[in-house]
């Protein structure tokens, strides 16, 4: 499991917040609001952790929709530097439900 320092401060790169926005209709601040609320679960992501650790959050919107963010922390963890959001799969939603 991973842990966030509260409250956390947010990183966006112009390119990807475009992408989260036009390609998964998400919206920045959908985005973080997953990590916002409760509960929120904390994965990492050791698949996609070349350079820096990379990690998932699978959460919740202030109006119950689910996403999974991929991200990144920075600054000792008091940044959360958000590389993609989407949806969640079946599975993440399977997994979400059972530990969450």
């Amino acid at each position: 499991m991973v842990a966030l320092r509260r409250p956390v401060r947010f990183e966006w790169d112009v390119g990807n917040e475009r992408k989260n926005s036009d390609k998964h209709n998400v919206s920045r601040a959908a985005a973080e609001q997953v990590f916002l609320n409760e509960p929120l679960l904390l994965l990492a992501d050791a698949r996609h952790s070349f350079g820096e650790p990379r990690y998932h959050a699978l959460g919740i919107t202030d109006d119950g929709h689910r996403f999974q963010v991929s991200f990144t922390l920075r600054q000792d963890g008091a940044v959360v530097r958000v590389i993609s959001v989407g949806a969640m799969s079946r599975k993440e939603r399977a997994l979400y439900d059972q530990e969450a």
